[in-house]
């Protein structure tokens, strides 16, 4: 990807979409659950709204250009990213569960 391009794809996840600002948002609501229903469904929420955001910065994408030489590689970016953070969740839901009753 060219620096253009790249500078585009963090301003769009990172300023414009701030997908770890939502995730620390998430995280947030998951530690403050109280029983386990509470967490299985914030955990549920939460990687819906990731991965919700994820799909609109796709979609964004394509109105910046749909050259599958950028587009292609810019979302799997996307995906890998929102991946990790979808993992972060996890590691908190795993963290959390067991002292929630």
């Amino acid at each position: 990807m060219r620096k253009k391009q790249k500078n585009f794809l963090f301003k769009l996840y990172y300023e414009d979409f701030k997908m770890p600002d939502k995730m620390n948002y998430i995280k947030g609501i998951m530690m403050s659950c109280e029983s386990k229903k509470q967490l299985d469904s914030s955990l549920s929420w939460g990687k819906k709204v990731l991965w919700n955001y994820s799909d609109m910065i796709n979609r964004r994408l394509e109105e910046f250009g749909s050259s599958t030489w950028f587009y292609v590689p810019a979302c799997f970016s996307i995906i890998n990213r929102t991946k990790k953070l979808s993992e972060e969740l996890d590691k908190v839901y795993k963290e959390k569960k067991d002292r929630v009753y």
